[in-house]
C-alpha cells in the first residue's frame, strides 16, 4: 500500500471505506471494480486477496479489472489461474482492462506477437467456456504508433490502420486456424554456443534493464575489468542478457558479484514470474561472491532475458559471467 494522503487520513482501511460508501450513496445497480496491474503475479495476489476479502464478505464488490501491459515472455496458464482464484475466492465477475502485448525482440517479431496472441486469447476463451466468468477484454489503443508503449508495438493494427498479425492472432483463437507466416519469415536457429564475458576487451554484449547504467571499471574478479551496474529507480533496474537461442535447453549460469547490498539476484525476466536462478549473500563491497543456477527455457520462448539485480538498488560489479546450455 502507498503511504498516500487516503492512507494517512483514513488508515489501512480507507479501500474498504471506499468501496463500503460507494455501495451505500452510489446509484442502484451500479458495478464497483477493483482494477490494479500486476494481478497475476502470486506475491500480489496474496496482498489482493486479503485486502479485498472483507470487502466482498460485506458484498461490496462486484468485479476485479486486470490491467494487463504485458509481454510475450508472461505465462499464460499461471495469468488464467489468477483470474480464476479472484472470480473463485471473491465471487466477481472479471474484466481484462488495459491490454497491450510488447512483441518480442526475435527474428520474427510481429508473427512470433501473432502466435502469442492466439495463444492467450484461446486461454481466454476456454476459460470463459469453462465457468470463469471473463465477461470483456478491452485492447488498450488502436494502433503502435498511438500506443503509450509505441517503441514495443504492443497493438493489433499498424499505424496506417492495417492488421498486423496480432490481430490475426485474436481472429484465429475465435474462428481457428494458424497465424500465417510472412513470405520473410526467418526459421530460428538454436545456438548453444556458450555465452561468456570478463570484460577485459572492455566490451559487453547485454545491456541496461530499463533505467540502470552499465560501464566497464577497472578492478574485476582476478581480473583488470569489471562490469558496474548503477542507477535505476527499482531493485530490477539491472543488466540484462538475452538468452533466447538457448530455448528447449537447460541453462547453467555462472557469475562473480560484489555489493554493499545485503544480496544480489540471477533472475529470469517473465512476467508474472521472475523465477531466481541465482541468490548470493553480498553486503561487503569489497569481497567478490560467486554464483550459480541452472534454468530451463520452454521451446516457445521466442524472447527472454536473464538479468542481475541488487536487492536495495545499491550499484553492484560483475564479472566472469558464463551461461551454458546443459542438454
Amino acid at each position: 500500500m502507498r503511504d498516500c494522503y487516503w492512507k494517512q487520513t483514513i488508515g489501512d482501511d480507507y479501500v474498504e471505506k471506499a468501496f463500503e460508501f460507494a455501495r451505500k450513496h452510489g446509484p442502484s445497480g451500479v458495478q464497483l471494480f477493483y482494477n490494479d496491474y500486476n494481478e497475476y503475479q502470486t506475491s500480489k495476489q496474496e496482498d489482493i486477496l486479503k485486502m479485498l476479502k472483507p470487502i466482498a464478505d460485506a458484498g461490496n464488490i462486484d468485479g476485479m479489472g486486470m490491467q494487463s501491459h504485458i509481454s510475450s515472455g508472461m505465462n499464460v496458464d499461471n495469468y488464467i489461474a489468477a483470474a480464476k482464484r479472484y472470480a473463485d475466492e471473491l465471487g466477481v465477475i472479471i474484466h481484462i482492462t488495459e491490454l497491450d502485448v510488447q512483441a518480442p525482440k526475435s527474428l520474427n517479431s510481429m508473427y512470433d506477437q501473432g502466435v502469442y496472441m492466439k495463444k492467450l486469447f484461446t486461454a481466454i476463451i476456454e476459460a470463459d467456456k469453462a465457468g470463469v466468468p471473463i465477461e470483456c477484454v478491452t485492447v488498450w489503443g488502436l494502433t503502435d504508433d498511438m500506443s503509450w508503449k509505441s517503441a514495443t508495438k504492443p497493438l493489433l493494427f499498424y499505424g496506417n490502420l492495417s492488421p498486423k498479425p496480432a490481430y490475426e492472432g485474436v481472429m484465429c483463437a475465435v474462428n481457428g486456424g494458424d497465424v500465417a507466416k510472412p513470405a520473410d519469415y526467418v526459421e530460428p536457429v538454436t545456438d548453444t554456443t556458450p555465452f561468456v564475458e570478463d570484460y577485459e576487451d572492455q566490451k559487453f554484449i547485454g545491456g541496461p534493464r530499463y533505467s540502470s547504467v552499465q560501464t566497464v571499471v577497472e578492478g574485476g574478479y582476478n581480473s583488470n575489468y569489471c562490469l558496474k551496474n548503477t542507477e535505476g529507480y527499482a531493485e530490477y533496474d539491472g543488466y540484462s542478457i538475452d538468452v533466447s537461442q538457448y530455448a528447449g535447453h537447460v541453462i547453467h549460469v555462472s557469475f562473480a558479484i560484489k555489493s554493499k547490498a545485503p544480496s544480489c539476484k540471477c533472475t529470469a525476466d517473465i512476467d508474472g514470474v521472475w523465477p531466481n536462478i541465482a541468490e548470493v549473500q553480498t553486503g561487503n563491497p569489497d569481497e567478490w561472491v560467486l554464483g550459480e543456477g541452472d534454468f530451463e527455457i520452454e521451446p516457445d520462448m521466442t524472447s527472454l532475458t536473464i538479468y542481475f539485480e541488487s536487492t536495495d538498488m545499491s550499484p553492484f560489479f560483475l564479472d566472469n559471467v558464463e551461461i551454458k546450455a546443459m542438454n
